[in-house]
């Protein structure tokens, strides 16, 4: 800790003492905040304890900026209050003539400008050893915030359109004649009409009369209670019996040019109709007849050879 200046110079008025403690304080929050303030308080002390004329406010002013332009600088990165008192004028300030004080009133300004000397001179000593440094942290460059860099969002798959549900229908259907269905594979028996429960859409519906006919139907179902009608050519049952004694062995029958079984003919399904109806034998001999085949009925004749 610094000697107190009125302990070495009783003299001393307490505003300067109060001013060199201030300039040395070693916490920089109770020093002045600037040479500006610090020069302008030792100035307002000077004006307060040896008024003079001009003359001498210059002298003493000078005598002060060359004692402390002989100071070496704390450092270039911080000036404290009189460090940079001797790197800058001091401005003087006007003061009015007044007469000239006895003797020993004199010997106040060159008592503040020594003052100014050694307090100069002490803070060229104690800061560099005394003055704390600054933290580590303020020596750093300012951080520079670096951009984080952040994933790339990836865009949701867009939602696949539903189809709209498909809602079965039913639909009739109706055989003509009556004969064996099945709707897409699936069996429905021996029917004439029935209620198919279907979704909309193309189906395939197969009407079958064993012995007789088998035909497949396509249909498209577009809304409910639609009716589909399927219809075969309509058959009678044809009976076709050789006369007495006449042999059978290697005969064949033919209904409109087809080869269609042996003798005797029984009940054989054929579409309804006129149709031509022939039986040859193995000896080159033939019987022939045109026949009406009724719907739903039943047709009976007799061959014999030679005989129409």
């Amino acid at each position: 800790e610094p000697i107190p200046v009125r302990q070495r110079c009783p003299s001393c008025p307490e505003r300067l003492e109060r001013a060199i403690h201030r300039a040395i304080a070693k916490k920089p929050e109770q020093r002045w905040d600037g040479v500006r303030e610090f020069g302008q308080e030792l100035k307002e002390i000077l004006v307060l304890l040896a008024p003079t004329s001009e003359r001498k406010a210059g002298t003493t002013t000078a005598l002060v900026r060359q004692e402390l332009s002989g100071l070496q600088p704390a450092g270039k990165e911080r000036h404290t209050a009189p460090t940079e008192l001797g790197a800058r004028p001091l401005e003087l300030l006007q003061t009015s003539a007044t007469p000239d004080l006895p003797t020993r009133s004199r010997r106040w300004p060159m008592l503040v400008g020594s003052a100014v000397v050694v307090v100069a001179a002490t803070v060229a000593l104690l800061l560099p050893r005394d003055t704390k440094s600054p933290p580590a942290a303020s020596l750093l460059p300012t951080p520079v915030p670096t951009a984080v860099s952040r994933p790339t969002a990836v865009p949701e798959p867009a939602a696949t359109p539903t189809a709209p549900a498909v809602v079965p229908v039913e639909v009739d259907l109706f055989a003509d004649p009556p004969a064996d269905l099945s709707a897409d594979g699936k069996s429905l028996g021996r029917v004439q009409s029935t209620r198919l429960t279907l979704t909309p859409g193309r189906h395939e519906i197969r009407q079958r009369i064993p012995g007789y006919r088998e035909i497949t139907h396509t249909i498209e179902v577009t809304r409910a209670g639609e009716q589909f009608n399927l219809r075969l050519p309509p058959f009678g049952l044809l009976t076709v019996m050789n006369d007495m004694g006449v042999a059978v062995r290697g005969a064949r029958v033919l209904v409109d040019g087809k080869d269609v079984g042996g003798l005797p003919l029984l009940e054989m399904k054929v579409e309804a109709g006129r149709r031509e109806v022939k039986v040859t034998w193995p000896d080159g001999s033939n019987w022939s007849d045109t026949v009406d085949v009724a719907a739903m009925g039943r047709t009976h004749r007799t061959a014999r050879p030679g005989s129409a």
